[in-house]
């Protein structure tokens, strides 16, 4: 309770108590806000409702139209230009899923938004979406998370546990199970994008495509040569497009976790001219910086106390710990 006490007393201090009667202009001022989405649907897919990546269209709408009077929204080419204003804000979109163009391009058009889309070339050409995977071996296959534990000492294991999943383990399981999950895991994901959609939207002023990597692999668990391979391999193909923008996010997106330091530092020195990740607990204090974190909007937040909430909660975070550190708590 003492230590509370002294939590508190600072807290007042800072005008934390009364966060939503605070404008996330105040708060962010000169920061940048970058917003992720993935799936807009109205009939999500296994996948996507077990994930929370999906908003229906009319949330999505709302969403959009708070972000419009909230923030200054920039071009995606802003960004490498370090032509930023205050309390800028920028809507991007990963995957390909087919709802992108067929529900989220309609709304982001009415509003005049511009977005970024970071693509996986490898399930828009048909093949299998490693996420969709590896949650559907995770989630269904009891006998395949047996053999993932055995392969993997216990202390070593992440949460959730398909991000435990090598190539390797994932690979030899289907080896062994000698059985086609290909349709299986195409339904349980859901519908993506295919070339001739990226085709008909690559002229549109409101849609740029960037690199999320070929195959969404967990790129912590890629050497050197296996990442840059297929990142090279995804922008290979974008670079086709006139759309195109030599930006990066990185596949789940989690520091330390999904991927490393490292990493970045190799995309960076192969020209990619800004990196992104989504942690949501980050802000954005040098929107000049090359490596960007994203906040994830979902389903939930179909309200602006919702939606205000979880654009302050990681000011608020960064505040607190820098209380604590004063304190030495």
């Amino acid at each position: 309770m003492k230590k509370i006490k002294i939590i508190f007393k600072p807290l007042v201090k800072f005008g934390l108590v009364s966060l939503l009667g605070i404008t996330s202009k105040n708060i962010l001022g000169s920061n940048l806000t970058v917003f992720c989405y993935h799936d807009v649907t109205d009939s999500p897919s296994d996948f996507s409702r077990e994930n929370f990546l999906n908003v229906t269209p009319k949330t999505f709408e709302y969403q959009i139209k708070y972000i419009k009077k909230k923030f200054n929204l920039i071009q995606p080419s802003q960004l490498s230009q370090n032509n930023i204003p205050s309390n800028a804000a920028l809507v991007t979109f990963d995957d390909g899923f087919k709802s992108f163009f067929t529900n989220a391009i309609p709304i982001l058009e009415k509003q005049k938004i511009p977005s970024i889309i970071f693509l996986n070339m490898g399930p828009i050409r048909g093949e299998i979406f490693w996420p969709g995977l590896i949650v559907f071996l995770c989630n269904y296959r009891p006998d395949f998370e047996k053999y993932l534990k055995s392969q993997i000492p216990s202390k070593m294991l992440q949460h959730p546990i398909f991000l435990s999943c090598t190539r390797k383990i994932v690979e030899d399981y289907l080896g062994m199970i000698k059985e086609d999950l290909s349709k299986t895991v195409s339904d349980y994901v859901g519908e993506f994008a295919d070339v001739s959609d990226l085709e008909n939207y690559s002229s549109n002023k409101y849609v740029y495509y960037a690199n999320h990597s070929y195959s969404h692999y967990l790129c912590s668990s890629l050497n050197d040569e296996e990442f840059i391979n297929d990142i090279e391999k995804n922008a290979n193909i974008l670079k086709e497009y006139p759309n195109y923008i030599d930006y990066f996010a990185f596949p789940f997106g989690q520091p330390e976790i999904t991927f490393k330091q490292k990493q970045v530092q190799l995309i960076l020195k192969r020209g990619v001219k800004k990196v992104f990740f989504s942690s949501s607990s980050y802000i954005n204090f040098n929107k000049d910086h090359l490596y960007l974190d994203r906040l994830n909007l979902i389903q939930d937040d179909n309200s602006s106390v919702k939606i205000k909430f979880k654009i302050i909660k990681p000011w608020v975070l960064f505040k607190i710990k820098k209380i604590l550190k004063i304190l030495k708590i």
